[in-house]
């Protein structure tokens, strides 16, 4: 073989190494990207929720002004909703919001007449499609992150994990 051909061979072997390696990171890249658009629509649910919540704060002391502890428990609630809408990564702190979260089934077990009012029936499904969405969401997230964190696995991607410092992405727990 002459040194021509050696050569021809050594820089052949490098393309192809450096595009091994970039499908690797690109793969990589991509579920990153599917994780933040994922975490997105989960920011965007609390907000749908956090809104939801304020609407039934309002119907509540327009019409319950009495239910102070009740409405206490619902702004505490929107408080930690905004301060996730306004901060990343804050998920684990959403657990606080739903120990903090309203059980509407109480009002309509002390107050009968709750059931007949086609305000709060409207609000009632609207939070509560709000928090559904909202666990929908979670669950899209912790999926794409179990494949992102899949790649730990196989030698290639965690190799490209960790020389090109990706972040570790946590399955969040409802």
């Amino acid at each position: 073989m002459d040194s021509y051909t050696i050569i021809v061979i050594i820089f052949g072997m490098i393309i192809l190494s450096i595009l091994i390696l970039l499908y690797f990171y690109n793969k990589i890249v991509i579920q990153k990207a599917k994780i933040l658009k994922k975490y997105n629509n989960v920011k965007g649910y609390i907000l749908e929720e956090r809104n939801a919540t304020l609407e039934m704060i309002t119907f509540i002391q327009n019409n319950l002004e009495h239910e102070e502890d009740y409405i206490s428990t619902l702004k505490k609630t929107v408080e930690i909703f905004d301060y996730l809408k306004n901060t990343d990564g804050g998920l684990k702190q959403l657990k606080k919001a739903q120990n903090t979260y309203r059980d509407f089934s109480k009002l309509d077990k002390v107050y009968s007449s709750l059931k007949k009012n086609k305000e709060y029936i409207q609000l009632k499904e609207k939070a509560n499609t709000a928090e559904d969405r909202l666990k929908y969401s979670f669950d899209d997230y912790n999926k794409e992150v179990k494949k992102y964190n899949a790649f730990d696995k196989e030698k290639g991607y965690a190799f490209i994990k960790k020389i090109a410092r990706f972040p570790k992405y946590d399955i969040y727990k409802i």
